[in-house]
């Protein structure tokens, strides 16, 4: 009969064993799907950053390209415009000498009426 209650004390024993390695296995499982969440928090958090970071850039290369639009169309203004002062200058030059041409007949009229 001790035999019997003796082997169902290690049996008791060892069911207790039993159970209480199922739950170290259990909370191991359970801390490494933890570090691995942790882990996986940590790795978002840095691509969250990493997105802030290329958003900002965008947004700097997108006010740099408009920018350069603007340059680009204010270059073009301004060539035209220095094409019509261009075509200006060429008139007025033309203009000019005409008109010293003129003064010099004028001059040499001038010149005639008072010899006489």
């Amino acid at each position: 009969m001790n035999f019997i209650k003796g082997k169902g004390k290690y049996f008791r024993v060892w069911k207790q064993m039993l159970k209480n390695a199922r739950k170290d296995i259990q909370h191991s499982e359970v801390m490494e799907e933890v570090t691995l969440l942790t882990q996986l928090k940590e790795k978002a958090r840095t691509i969250e950053q990493e997105n802030i970071t290329l958003a900002d850039e965008n947004d700097e290369l997108r006010q740099f390209s408009t920018d350069g639009f603007k340059i680009a169309q204010n270059i073009t203004l301004l060539s035209a415009e220095r094409e019509q002062l261009t075509s200006d200058l060429a008139d007025y030059g033309s203009e000019i000498k005409s008109l010293l041409e003129k003064k010099q007949r004028l001059e040499q009229m001038l010149a005639q009426v008072l010899r006489n």
